[in-house]
């Protein structure tokens, strides 16, 4: 156990197996990976030779944690153009959209599933991955993960959030047929995946609109889409990420089956532990804008060891930050984890 690497160290955590010291993992997002190069964003989105050098300076500055997914084109919501829908390349920022067209049963009648090697930027993003599959040797435990939207935030995307939030009271045939269609897109869009790189043993799943429904919603219409996915590739360590408020929803998180449960700031880690931490692991949760953004390195080390000190007992457990990394953070907190983990280990 003393020569795993951090990628090694992250999938034994995840199956809930031995490791030789818990391991910090990161979301890395296009936001963070060009802050932390230096380039503009804008950039980093236009010129695949900008993102793959982000990308490698960040991997290369921080060899002792893992990234999930590691090596991937991170245009956000420009996903939804392989469906034809308007995307906004905002300067310096992340892309938007607003163009919410499939918010009726009819007009999902004539809904076609993309072409993932001709539509929108399905086959750029695609493309990109080859370039990074290209250089694996350079690439090393960063190739090894897939990613997707969740079908509950595609279908927020699809129809709008509030839409479907009031769909989940009063429309719900229309949003049981939605989230079959985005399911299906999810599917569709990791066996695009799949055939770049299919020696991956992870998938990351983000899906922050399950915290904003109650339980008994969660488990009439988002449950068994997770479920689903989840047996779409039955070997892949599967990591759900959702950063909403989910106290409420931590037994039926557990019963999806996933591996691993990346939860956010605003969910007890202490309640995830004692109540789902026997099932599943669990990843996070520190405060990714209060402590990692804004916070002293004195803060990042307080919350880092309280995390340990609640959730490590018995394994399974993966220090992160609490969602997404975002732009601002100073290297020396990610050090700062790192060093924590490491000590924590030697103090036990």
């Amino acid at each position: 156990m003393s020569s795993m690497s951090a990628w090694e160290r992250f999938m034994a955590a995840a199956r809930r197996e031995a490791v030789d010291r818990v391991p910090v993992a990161l979301i890395g997002t296009a936001r963070f990976f060009s802050d932390f190069a230096g380039v503009n964003q804008t950039e980093f989105y236009y010129d695949p030779n900008e993102l793959i050098r982000a990308e490698k300076a960040t991997f290369d500055r921080f060899p002792d944690a893992a990234f999930v997914p590691g090596c991937w084109p991170d245009y956000g919501v420009g996903f939804f153009t392989a469906l034809g829908m308007r995307a906004e390349w905002i300067p310096n920022d992340t892309c938007a959209t607003r163009d919410h067209r499939y918010d009726s049963v009819e007009k999902l009648v004539g809904f076609r599933m993309p072409n993932p090697q001709t539509d929108g930027l399905w086959p750029w993003y695609l493309r990109t991955l080859r370039r990074f599959a290209a250089r694996r040797d350079e690439f090393a435990g960063h190739l090894n993960c897939l990613w997707s939207m969740g079908p509950g935030e595609v279908a927020s995307y699809l129809c709008g959030l509030m839409r479907l939030t009031e769909g989940f009271c009063n429309d719900p045939d229309f949003v049981k047929r939605l989230l079959e269609v985005s399911t299906d897109l999810v599917i569709r869009w990791l066996d695009a995946q799949l055939e770049v790189l299919p020696h991956a043993q992870a998938t990351l799943i983000t899906d922050d609109v399950s915290g904003l429904v109650s339980e008994s919603m969660y488990r009439e219409f988002l449950l068994p889409h997770h479920q689903r996915i989840r047996q779409w590739h039955p070997d892949h360590v599967m990591v759900f990420h959702n950063d909403t408020r989910s106290d409420h929803i931590l037994e039926a998180i557990a019963d999806t089956g996933f591996d691993v449960f990346q939860l956010g700031q605003a969910t007890s880690l202490r309640r995830a532990k004692e109540t789902i931490g026997h099932r599943m692991a669990l990843m996070g949760n520190i405060d990714t804008v209060g402590v990692l953004q804004d916070g002293t390195l004195d803060d990042v080390r307080a919350a880092s060891r309280a995390c340990l000190e609640t959730a490590s007992a018995g394994g399974g457990f993966i220090l992160s930050a609490g969602g997404g990394m975002n732009r601002g953070i100073a290297p020396a907190k990610i050090d700062v984890m790192v060093e924590v983990a490491k000590q924590f280990e030697l103090d036990r």
